[in-house]
C-alpha cells in the first residue's frame, strides 16, 4: 500500500481550491488502478488545513511506490503554476499593496500574470514560461516526497520553493511599476485633454503635412500656416534639448487646439509617426485625428 497526505488551507474565499487538488490527484492516480489496486482519497480537518489522504492499495511492488509519487508530483507541480500561482500573486498583491483599492489590485494581479507569461494574446511564451517554472517544482516534489508522507501545500511552496516564489514577487513589482506608469501617462493624458478642451478659441480643423526633410507644418483649411509663433518660439530650445519631432507636434497641436486633426505623411517622408505617439494624440483629441497618406496636399509636400 503506498498513501500520502496533502494538506491544503481552507480559507473561506478559496473553499473549492481542496475539492479542486482533489480531483487533480484522482485523475492523476486513476491510471495506476490496474490489476486489481484500488485508489482512495479521503478529506479530513485538521485546524485551518484540510489533509486530502491519497492511498493506493496494490499487491504490485518495486515501481509502485515511484509511479505513485510521480503522478502525485506531476499533478501538484501543474497545480501550483497553473492554478495555485494566481492566488498566490493575488495574495501578495493583496499584503504588500494593500492600499490599492479592489479594482486596481485586480488590473496588477492580471498585468502580474502576463508578466509571467500566462497570457492567451501569447499562449506560446506561456506555454515555454509554464513549463520552465514546472519543471524545478516537480523536481523539489519528487525529492520531498521520497522522505515524507505529509505534504502541506503552502507550506512547501513557501519554504521549498523560495526562488520560485522571489521569480513571482519580481512579476508583482513589476507588475506595479506598470500600473503607476500606466496611471501617470493617463493623468497626464487627461491634463492635456482637459487643456486643449478649455481653450475658447478652436480652430475647426487644422492640417500637419511631414516632408521629405523630417520636418511638419501645421496648415489650416486654406493652406495657411498656422502655429507658427510656437514653433519659432520653441525651435531652437527644442533642436538644443533634442526634442523629438513627435513630441515637438503634439506640443504644437495642444497650443493651437483644433477641433480636428488631418495627419498627412506621404511617401519619401523622413519621418513616419511611431503607434505610440499616434494614440496619445488619438486620446487628447478623441475622435478627432484622421491620417492621410496620398491627397494633393500631400503630393506637393512629398516634392519639397
Amino acid at each position: 500500500m503506498e498513501s500520502m497526505a496533502i494538506g491544503v488551507r481552507e480559507p473561506t474565499a478559496e473553499k473549492a481550491e481542496a475539492a479542486e487538488i482533489r480531483q487533480l490527484l484522482d485523475a492523476a492516480l486513476r491510471p495506476l488502478c490496474k490489476h486489481g489496486a484500488r485508489l482512495d482519497i479521503q478529506e479530513v480537518q485538521r485546524g485551518p488545513l484540510v489533509f486530502l489522504g491519497c492511498r493506493l492499495e496494490t499487491d504490485a511492488v518495486g515501481s509502485a511506490a515511484s509511479e505513485f509519487r510521480c503522478a502525485l508530483a506531476r499533478a501538484l507541480a501543474a497545480w501550483i503554476v497553473e492554478r495555485g500561482e494566481r492566488h498566490l500573486v493575488r495574495r501578495m498583491i493583496d499584503s504588500r499593496y494593500s492600499y490599492f483599492n479592489p479594482d486596481e489590485r485586480e488590473v496588477i494581479l492580471g498585468m502580474a500574470i502576463a508578466e509571467l507569461g500566462d497570457c492567451e494574446a501569447v499562449a506560446e511564451t506561456r506555454q515555454t514560461q509554464t513549463a520552465r517554472r514546472r519543471f524545478p517544482i516537480l523536481q523539489r516534489l519528487q525529492e520531498y516526497m521520497e522522505r515524507h508522507n505529509t505534504l502541506v501545500l503552502e507550506g512547501f511552496v513557501t519554504f521549498r520553493l523560495k526562488d520560485y516564489v522571489h521569480e513571482l514577487a519580481v512579476a508583482v513589482d513589476r507588475a506595479v511599476e506598470d500600473f503607476l506608469l500606466e496611471r501617470e501617462y493617463r493623468e497626464f493624458v487627461d491634463l492635456l485633454r482637459h487643456v486643449v478642451e478649455s481653450q475658447l478659441q478652436r480652430p475647426e480643423l487644422v492640417h500637419c503635412v511631414f516632408d521629405a526633410t523630417g520636418t511638419f507644418r501645421l496648415e489650416d483649411g486654406a493652406g495657411q500656416a498656422v502655429g507658427t509663433e510656437f514653433l519659432e518660439e520653441v525651435g531652437p530650445e527644442a533642436a538644443a534639448r533634442e526634442v523629438g519631432v513627435e513630441d515637438l507636434l503634439v506640443s504644437a497641436l495642444i497650443t493651437v487646439a483644433p477641433r480636428s486633426v488631418l495627419l498627412h505623411v506621404p511617401d519619401g517622408a523622413a519621418v513616419a509617426l511611431s503607434q505610440d505617439a499616434l494614440g496619445t494624440l488619438q486620446e487628447i483629441f478623441p475622435g478627432a485625428v484622421c491620417v492621410c497618406r496620398g491627397c494633393g496636399r500631400c503630393a506637393c509636400h512629398a516634392r519639397g
